[in-house]
């Protein structure tokens, strides 16, 4: 079973979960947002550049691509690898202009270095969200598949936010450290 399927199969129902990953993400997919489901997932690369985290696309960068955004400084130029395909990336101003109401959603952030600035998850709190779980520092895939499958069965089941997070903590010994924003979010509990 793949990723992707493994996680719906947890959340039991597809209502439960927003899942957003890779090739699939593009910038409009972006300027949706996730739905009205309790739990997003963002199964997509990220890093810190100009001093602030980003999300990328699997949408493959184009000058005249989305040049609207790119002149406000709303989406940027940037690629996973010094050998991969240039892509366009979403900051935290993007999500400002674009997202509305996150209605009490946990989002999860598995890409590297998603944690590294407060910016993203500062303003996806703004914009409702209860809590955002993300990396601080590197991690692999094969990791961060790991421990998100862990930390959504352990949601599923009842842990709060915190006590989630501090689960998988002691369960997996892995290269990034889980992030939670804000602290006040430990106690939070999805509702079932």
């Amino acid at each position: 079973m793949d990723f992707k399927d493994e996680a719906l199969s947890i959340c039991g129902e597809r209502g439960k979960l927003d899942y957003l990953a890779g090739d699939e993400v593009d910038v409009n997919t972006l300027k949706l947002g996730p739905g009205s489901s309790a739990l997003a997932v963002f199964r997509v690369h990220s890093g810190v550049f100009d001093n602030r985290a980003w999300l990328f696309t699997g949408e493959g960068y184009s000058e005249s691509g989305h040049v609207m955004d790119q002149v406000r400084g709303l989406v940027h130029i940037t690629r996973c690898s010094s050998t991969s395909e240039l892509v366009f990336a979403v900051g935290p101003e993007f999500i400002h202009e674009y997202w509305r109401n996150l209605d009490g959603c946990v989002i999860l952030l598995m890409g590297c270095e998603s944690m590294d600035d407060a910016g993203l998850a500062d303003v996806m709190v703004s914009r409702g969200a209860s809590a955002v779980v993300g990396w601080r520092g590197p991690v692999s895939i094969d990791e961060s598949d790991m421990v998100t499958l862990r930390l959504l069965e352990a949601l599923i089941s009842g842990s709060s936010v915190g006590e989630a997070i501090e689960l998988v903590d002691g369960e997996f010994g892995v290269g990034g450290r889980l992030v939670l924003h804000p602290a006040e979010a430990h106690g939070f509990r999805l509702l079932t």
